[in-house]
């Protein structure tokens, strides 16, 4: 990859704020689906993860790599699918039991990411699995409000493998760089 720029105002940058913004209503209609009906949150929903997939493609299209994007495009993708997980804990359309695995391994990564950032000036590198983890709950949570139990189900058990693979990779890459610093 090449050096991080300082730049913010870039179009992946602008896409990673909009996608932010747009989870607020997704939040609003997630909480309200059984009354709105669903296809206000799925439509969000859509529109967030397209601008997910935008924003990475434009920025390696245009060599437009920031430090703001490295560091807030992963932390916006975290905090947008597991705020949209709790809302599904708390409206029972799922069982906290799904997502603990799930908000484990985030705060492990909230955490370990911070000392990384503050101790190594380092960050973790995005692994596939840890990019494709919120594509397949942002796929699990539209299934399950649009009531399609078996399918949701199974993705279910395909979403905490990525999790649990994801964590196992960025969790490599801890012990790599506390190795590195007993050297």
């Amino acid at each position: 990859m090449s050096k991080l720029q300082n730049k913010i105002n870039t179009p992946a940058n602008i896409l990673t704020i909009l996608r932010f913004v747009f989870s607020i209503p997704f939040f609003y209609f997630i909480w309200y689906a059984s009354e709105l009906g669903p296809i206000y949150a799925v439509i969000t929903g859509i529109i967030i993860v397209i601008t997910d997939l935008l924003d990475g493609y434009i920025a390696r299209k245009r060599k437009e790599f920031t430090k703001f994007g490295y560091i807030v495009d992963p932390v916006i993708d975290k905090l947008i699918v597991d705020v949209a997980l709790l809302i599904f804990v708390l409206r029972g359309y799922i069982s906290s039991w799904w997502v603990i695995l799930l908000f484990a391994r985030d705060i492990f990564l909230g955490i370990t990411s911070l000392i990384m950032l503050v101790k190594y000036k380092y960050s973790y590198k995005p692994i596939r699995t840890g990019k494709l983890t919120p594509l397949v709950w942002s796929a699990v949570m539209a299934l399950i409000i649009l009531d399609i139990n078996t399918i949701s189900n199974i993705l279910l058990i395909i979403a905490n493998i990525f999790v649990i693979i994801s964590w196992i990779g960025y969790g490599k890459m801890w012990i790599s760089k506390k190795n590195m610093e007993s050297v």
